[in-house]
């Protein structure tokens, strides 16, 4: 009888045993997890630090062009005054030239050259007054672009920067999960 309870007692210890190595083995594999975890989240965490630099980068890159945008626009509305110098020279030269019109036509015969150079004086002034405002409504044309890419430019930004805080906020969440998965295994392993 001592020998059958002998053999059980070494049965129940070897069970006892391999339990406990069995124990072991998982957490062991546990811990593991919870580094291949752990190692995970931080390379998570340095992407998207990478991401959000990267973007940051970008918002800076179309801060610039914004920047030569608004001064491309001032470049732009600077050149309104020299239209006008020329719409208003054109306006001079036409009524010059109905002025030298009506004085050849008084001075008959001796004025028919007089008139002729008074009629190109006109021509010419039509011409500038037409080439002044296809040069305006070009300068008005660049004006809208620039003031349409200014406006994309914002609407850009906004859209960055909205994602820059969504990718801090993950990384947050990111970090704050890591904290836990390892307060988590600490207590475990306890």
């Amino acid at each position: 009888a001592s020998d059958v309870y002998k053999r059980q007692m070494a049965n129940s210890l070897s069970e006892v045993g391999y339990e406990r190595l069995v124990a072991i083995e998982s957490q062991k594999n546990k811990e593991n997890t919870v580094k291949a975890v752990d190692q995970k989240f931080g390379e998570i965490d340095s992407r998207m630090g990478d991401v959000v630099a990267n973007i940051q980068d970008l918002e800076n890159v179309f801060g610039a062009i914004k920047e030569s945008a608004a001064s491309s626009t001032k470049a732009v509305e600077s050149t309104d005054g020299i239209v006008k110098a020329i719409e208003n020279a054109s306006t001079q030269l036409t009524l010059i030239g109905f002025n030298a019109s009506i004085e050849a036509k008084r001075a008959g015969a001796a004025g028919a050259g007089f008139n002729v150079i008074a009629q190109e004086v006109r021509t010419l002034a039509d011409k500038n007054t037409k080439q002044a405002n296809e040069v305006e409504n070009t300068l008005n044309e660049i004006k809208k672009a620039i003031t349409g890419i200014n406006a994309q430019l914002k609407n850009c930004n906004s859209e960055i920067q909205k994602n820059v805080e969504v990718l801090e906020s993950l990384r947050y969440l990111l970090t704050k999960q890591a904290l836990r998965s390892r307060t988590s295994n600490k207590a475990e392993t306890a």
